[in-house]
């Protein structure tokens, strides 16, 4: 795939992923509260798009560490070039990561305050240090410096075990999600591994399928190591995503974990988050048939490096989880 044709490809996904989020975040507008201030149309419409930009770079970013790890030492010494391009993806996914991690401290500070955004440092540090959401984004904040740094080091020496940026990855992603609902919820420890397991496997699935269609994909040969490996990842990851995505709907739609089954139906079809939740659904029953394709009839032919229409696959399947990754970006926003 050529530059012009990688860019057009990236953006359209990023143009489709934004209208859904703004989607989502018109059907869950919560409803105003009598005597507490709103805030600004800015932090109202920063916080979420500021969370999409999170979520889209962190699944980048463990995407390239994960091909990376994939590729295995030999696959790295084989095709430097790849995995070099791979290494800066990483850098700068996980660069924008903590931008986006650091500003969204700053507006969900603002969000609680009387100041909105002219909330001095003090303040934003204070909510870090003693709301649960705050001491989240901070840690997440942390690991994706940490990750870029270790990215960048990486790049200057590639022997550096990519093992130990998966798992600097994995932290930061996981900290955001077991913040908000899952804590509050009951029971929070259940909730709270479900939804680490949730980003866990999303991440896995949407970031490793990107890195490797989008960069891995130009060389038939590194594909052939790559994408046989990744498809027992995305096999265990759909399993993740699914199971614990059903124990969370359940529970975000009505505060219970084992709801009455009329319960569900009436918030799926009442409800803004109820319409989003079956968006998700239809989002996984696709790409479990097109994911089912794939392992059927292209991993075969890609390992004995022959001709595959896996590029149009990838881009159907990718277009899909863009759409699902803002879908529970809006999710994730209080109702």
């Amino acid at each position: 795939m050529n530059d012009r044709a990688w860019l057009l490809q990236v953006s359209a996904l990023v143009g489709a992923s934004l209208v859904v989020l703004a989607f989502g975040i018109l059907v869950t507008l919560p409803h105003p509260v009598v005597g507490i201030p709103e805030p600004s149309v800015v932090v109202r419409t920063g916080i979420p798009l500021l969370r999409w930009i999170a979520n889209v770079c962190a699944i980048g970013a463990v995407g390239s560490v994960l091909v990376l790890v994939l590729l295995g030492e030999a696959g790295r010494d084989r095709a430097p070039a790849l995995a070099r391009r791979t290494s800066t993806a990483a850098v700068w996914t996980a660069a924008v990561w903590t931008v986006a991690a650091l500003l969204g401290l700053w507006f969900n500070a603002a969000e609680i305050s009387l100041r909105q955004l002219r909330l001095p440092v003090g303040g934003v540090l204070g909510y870090g240090g003693n709301v649960s959401l705050g001491l989240a984004l901070l840690i997440s904040a942390g690991s994706a410096g940490a990750l870029t740094a270790y990215s960048v080091a990486r790049l200057r020496r590639p022997s550096l075990p990519p093992d130990v940026g998966f798992l600097i990855a994995l932290s930061g992603l996981t900290a955001v999600s077991m913040s908000g609902h899952p804590s509050q919820g009951e029971p929070p420890l259940l909730l709270m591994t479900a939804s680490a397991l949730h980003v866990t496997g999303a991440a896995l699935w949407v970031g490793g399928l990107a890195i490797t269609s989008l960069i891995i994909g130009a060389d038939r040969q590194a594909l052939a190591v790559v994408l046989p490996r990744f498809s027992r990842v995305a096999e265990v990851s759909f399993a993740l995503v699914g199971v614990s995505g059903l124990l969370l709907a359940a529970t975000r739609l009505t505060g219970d974990v084992t709801p009455p089954l009329g319960d569900v139906v009436d918030a799926l079809r009442q409800t803004g988050a109820g319409w989003l939740v079956m968006g998700k659904l239809a989002c996984m029953v696709l790409l479990g048939c097109s994911g089912a394709y794939i392992r059927s009839a292209v991993v075969d032919r890609v390992a004995r490096q022959q001709p595959t229409p896996l590029a149009a696959w990838a881009g159907l399947e990718l277009a899909v989880m863009a759409v699902a990754v803002s879908l529970a970006t809006a999710l994730g926003r209080p109702l």
